[in-house]
């Protein structure tokens, strides 16, 4: 018997219908997409690592980023917490973490929109 009540059970299986549904789609797309991304470790949901090719005619052209990913307890209501792990200096990542500030992230007025620009 599980320990987990079922209110808990409940809130947590559209969370990972969806984080399951958004594996397979980046899976299925890594062929020729300038973006993949999988599970860090496949017994958690949670735990992304991401690849993004620097788009085409862009100063990012060509260069490769890693980054991590953290979908938290209450995505996908709430935006997941993405960090470069390769060193990169642009508006809105945070230098010394690499976190990218969501705001910015939103904003289509930063080089981060020419990075997650109908990629993510």
């Amino acid at each position: 018997m599980s320990a987990t009540p079922p209110e808990a059970r409940e809130e947590n299986v559209p969370r990972n219908l969806r984080l399951l549904k958004e594996l397979v789609e980046g899976q299925e797309r890594s062929c020729g997409s300038t973006l993949r991304w999988g599970l860090v470790r496949d017994d958690d949901l949670s735990l992304w690592s991401a690849l993004i090719i620097g788009p085409r005619k862009t100063p990012f052209a060509d260069r490769v980023y890693s980054l991590g990913v953290v979908c938290g307890s209450a995505y996908p209501y709430v935006v997941p917490e993405v960090r470069f792990v390769s060193e990169i200096n642009l508006d809105g990542v945070d230098q010394v973490t690499g976190v990218v500030d969501p705001k910015v992230r939103a904003s289509s007025s930063t080089a981060i929109v020419i990075i997650f620009d109908n990629q993510w």
